[in-house]
Order: C-alpha cells, then structure tokens, then sequence
C-alpha cells in the first residue's frame, strides 16, 4: 500500500494502464511533505519533466531517507520535480509530482455599475501562491447553475497576447445580414469591442482584471475567471472544480440605470394626479346636480304664491 502524507497538500492521484500510480502533489513551500513507499531496498529518484531521465535525490539536510520513506524539510524551486520510488530489482514502485498549491483570492459576489459606465478593476481575479498560470474568462446567464455551460470570451488578447480561440461565431442569416447593412442610430459597440483583459502585478501579487466599457443592460451576466496552470494550458478538455492545475471565481456583474428610481416617482405623481383630476371631476357634477335641484325648488315655490294670489281676488 502507498501512502502520501504532508501537512497541507493536495493530492490527486490516477492510474496509467501499464504505469505505476502517479500522485500530484500540491503543497505550500512551508510545508515539509513527507513521501513513503512500501517495500524492501527502496531508492529514489527524481526528474525534471516527463522528457528527462531519472537521476538520484542528492540527500542533505533537507532532505532524509528513511523506511523506504523521503522527507523534504523544506521545499524550494528546484525541489518542485518528479520522484519516484524503485526497488532493488530497479522497478518503478510509484511517482510523485510536486507541484506549488495556488488559488484565487475570494471574489465579490457581485458588483454595480451604472449603465454607460465603465466597470474598471471591479471585475477582478487576484492570484494567490506561486505558481505560473494563465488566466481564461467565461460568462454565463445570472440564475443559471454555477456547472452550466459557459460562453468563453474570446477575440480579445490578454497581457499575454493570449487570444482565446475556443469559440467560433456562426455566420449570420441572411435576415440578420440584411439588418446589418441597413443604417442605424445607435453608437453602442459590439460587446467584444467594449472589453479589455489586463495583467496586473503588484508587488509579485498577479492578478486579471477583465474591463468593459460603456456598459449595457445585456452586459449583465456572472463573468468567471479560471487561472490555469501552465502544466495544463494546452489542455480543452477538462473540469476546473476536478483538476489539479485549475481554479476558478465567478462575479454577477449588475448594471444600474440611473433614471431607474425616477420611474417608480414619475409612477406616483401620476397616480396623485389621476385622482386628483377624478376628485375635480365629482366635484363639479356634484355642484351641477345641486344647482339643478336649487332650480327646480324655486320655480314649485312661485306656482304656489301665485295659485294663492288668485284664490284673494275671488
């Protein structure tokens, strides 16, 4: 049986039809990281990639073998290779791959910009370890489930003059090519024409910062960052949640209209003034319908004094 034991790693191990098991490995530099492989007579070894041969682990202080075991005291840049473990007949037992724990500094859940502003940083994923990676960023529809499918942007270079060429724009029916060609008043860009992607590094602290100009109701979506490490840059396929060498933060970006709060006032005012025109409107059939009486009081009144008058003359 094998076993891996560290203080705080990672650890992702799978099986090659035909290879011994190979464990990822992923560690703080502050660590000690302890390998064992069980056997009789074991030595180890270590690699620099997957192209390179095996050589043996030079053993100082920061590193010690015992009972089959390796210990690495402390972890350095070139610690971060591949060992293995063989036995005394020279068989491969078992592989360890270390490699630097990273992840993304936690993002707000969501953020607010006014329509027609700009969102500068607050769209923002922040590298936390020391690791190279290359970041990607996704959108999807706000409710969707967070495993829904994601929409990469894409046509837009990075710091890197990384392009993301994942996606592939279908080509427009006639219908829509025709509206293209018709003139129109509107000045608003194509949403892949208001966003930029920057690098930022701060004080060894890298992080990206996906902005978007001249921002649109439409543009109110989740955005995802995935930093990915460089081990798995040329990857297509693959789960950010599962992988080794993959981590992801998602932000809701909401846009606000600024004349929203005006609507539900302008709402009111109305509905004062509607009842107010209905009040006035009573009350000047009611004051008509009282005239009208006043009248007919009036004219029975006169008939009566002059049916009397009659009577006195007789």
């Amino acid at each position: 049986m094998l076993l891996v034991f560290s203080l705080l790693p990672m650890l992702v191990s799978c099986v090659v039809e035909g290879d011994p098991i190979l464990t990822f490995v992923r560690l703080n530099r502050a660590d000690p990281v302890q390998l064992e492989c069980e056997g009789e007579k074991i030595s180890w070894k270590q690699k620099f990639n997957e192209s390179s041969q095996y050589e043996d682990v030079e053993i100082d202080e920061m590193k010690e073998l015992g009972d089959g075991g390796l210990s690495l005291k402390k972890i350095d840049e070139q610690d971060l290779v591949i060992y293995a473990c063989f036995d005394d007949a020279g068989t491969k037992i078992k592989e360890f791959e270390l490699t630097e724990s990273f992840r993304l500094k936690k993002s707000a859940k969501s953020v607010q910009v006014e329509l027609g502003s700009s969102s500068t940083d607050k769209i923002k994923c922040t590298l936390l370890g020391e690791h190279e990676v290359l970041f990607r960023w996704f959108k999807r529809p706000e409710g969707s489930e967070p495993g829904s499918k994601m929409e990469p942007i894409c046509g837009v270079k990075d710091a890197d003059g990384v392009v993301e060429d994942e996606c592939v724009t279908p080509e427009p029916e006639p219908e829509e090519s025709k509206k293209k060609e018709e003139p129109t008043t509107t000045t608003i860009k194509p949403f892949v024409d208001r966003i930029s992607i920057d690098r930022e590094n701060v004080k060894g602290v890298i992080s990206s910062i996906l902005k978007i100009e001249n921002a649109q109701m439409e543009d109110r979506a989740v955005y995802i960052c995935q930093a990915i490490a460089i081990e798995l840059v040329n990857e297509r396929e693959y789960d950010c949640e599962d992988s080794t060498y993959c981590v992801s933060e998602e932000t809701l970006l909401r846009v606000k209209d600024p004349l929203a709060a005006i609507w539900p006032f302008a709402g009111i005012v109305a509905e004062v003034v509607i009842l107010c025109l209905v009040i006035f409107i009573c009350e000047r059939r009611k004051k008509a319908e009282d005239q009208d009486d006043d009248d007919d009081q009036g004219y029975k009144g006169n008939n009566v004094s002059s049916n009397n008058s009659l009577r006195q003359r007789k």
